[in-house]
């Protein structure tokens, strides 16, 4: 989990908390007078406090996560170690599994049929339209509730299958760290430079926890004097320090990022349906 998240974070709060309103904040330095006034932070010291293990747990997240994935025609399989292969391609080559379902839109709505704005397929320059009804062609049919997709005609024994699609429950772990906030304020001159790190400091020691997701505590370490800067040219910039304590969270998906460790399998055997799922050991 980077670090970048909480700069992004606080840059993005100091855009519309701070006065005037900085060109830029964030983790780049201003180059030229264009970029002025500006708010460049940086994290240094940080260490991860540990809450049992060092990862606080969280509930599953429910809504609408958008998944991005890819297969390889050639070898369209799942491997889990010490078990045996699960294919992902079947029936002629017209039958694919995505790798997570159920599927929702884009909304997060888990009932309705899915379109274009909630499923993108492709392979090499081909798009497969989103239908409803019996594909033909270069189309494909989705069932949201097995995450299953059916070809209009046969995927081809090689290249990529590229996938986008949304899926309406993931898990979240969370990593607690407290470090030194580093803040450079720059301003085209002393006077601007003063009155944006005050406005800076003010905002950030108001602790703005709500507004600022994952930020549990701030507190002040040190100020500078206002200075010249050694760029842009005729800049002048302040630093100031703060001690920081906050929640960085990552997004997992049970069968994403690695390994797939679970397959939603729906089978058709004389007749019969059966829905199972497939867990890597």
């Amino acid at each position: 989990m980077s670090l970048g998240a909480v700069v992004d974070a606080l840059g993005a709060f100091l855009m519309d908390a701070a006065t005037p309103r900085p060109a830029i904040a964030g983790g780049t330095a201003p180059a030229d007078a264009g970029d002025l006034p500006a708010v460049t932070l940086s994290i240094s010291g940080a260490t991860r406090v540990l809450v049992g293990v060092g990862r606080i747990p969280r509930p599953p997240r429910t809504g609408a996560l958008q998944v991005s994935t890819s297969v390889n025609l050639a070898d369209p399989v799942l491997r889990f170690p010490g078990e045996p292969d699960v294919p992902l391609l079947s029936n002629g080559r017209r039958t694919f599994q995505v790798p997570h379902a159920p599927l929702v839109t884009a909304d997060g709505s888990p009932v309705g049929p899915l379109g274009d704005d909630d499923l993108a397929v492709s392979a090499g320059v081909t798009t497969f339209a989103i239908v409803g009804d019996p594909p033909t062609g270069n189309e494909v049919r989705p069932d949201a509730a097995t995450g299953i997709l059916t070809f209009g005609d046969p995927l081809p024994a090689s290249g990529t299958l590229q996938l986008a699609y949304f899926i309406g429950q993931w898990n979240v772990r969370s990593m607690r760290y407290q470090g030194l906030l580093g803040v450079d304020v720059f301003g085209a001159d002393a006077e601007e430079a003063e009155a944006l790190s005050r406005s800076v400091d003010s905002a950030l020691l108001a602790e703005p926890v709500g507004t600022v997701p994952g930020l549990r505590g701030i507190a002040p370490d040190a100020w500078g004097g206002v200075v010249g800067a050694a760029a842009p040219e005729d800049a002048r910039v302040r630093s100031i320090r703060y001690r920081i304590d906050y929640e960085v969270e990552d997004v997992v998906v049970p069968t994403g990022g690695g390994v797939i460790a679970r397959v939603r399998v729906l089978s058709h055997v004389d007749g019969a349906s059966e829905v199972f799922e497939v867990v890597a050991g």
